[in-house]
């Protein structure tokens, strides 16, 4: 009970912290300063190592026997699973990094409408 308090505790103040003293623009991954501001917040080094997979790129490669789609319900993939892509998954699962969450999420949101 304890620790949820204080981790809960804790998020809240950076949050108070964050509105009075911005953080720099900086990408949430390397750290290198934005040129210009971001959606993602990521720089444009560390955006061009994401590998975008389309869903019938997905179904031709992982899936050659087309016997196999009738037994699949849903396929939701927009990334290949690796490099930075897997460091930013780690991190934000295991380590609290909820800051790439949200550049995650836009992400996907542009994969998915294009």
């Amino acid at each position: 009970m304890g620790k949820r308090l204080f981790k809960k505790v804790k998020y809240l103040l950076n949050c108070f912290i964050d509105i009075i003293f911005p953080p720099a623009h900086t990408c949430v991954l390397c750290g290198r300063k934005l040129e210009n501001r971001s959606k993602y917040i990521l720089c444009t080094a560390c955006l061009t190592q994401f590998e975008s997979l389309k869903l019938n790129d997905f179904m031709n490669f992982y899936m050659p026997n087309k016997e196999v789609y009738k037994y699949c319900d849903s396929v939701s993939y927009a990334f290949e699973y690796r490099g930075i892509v897997c460091d930013m998954v780690r991190n934000l699962k295991y380590e609290d990094k909820k800051e790439y969450a949200s550049a995650m999420a836009l992400m996907i949101e542009d994969e998915i409408k294009s």
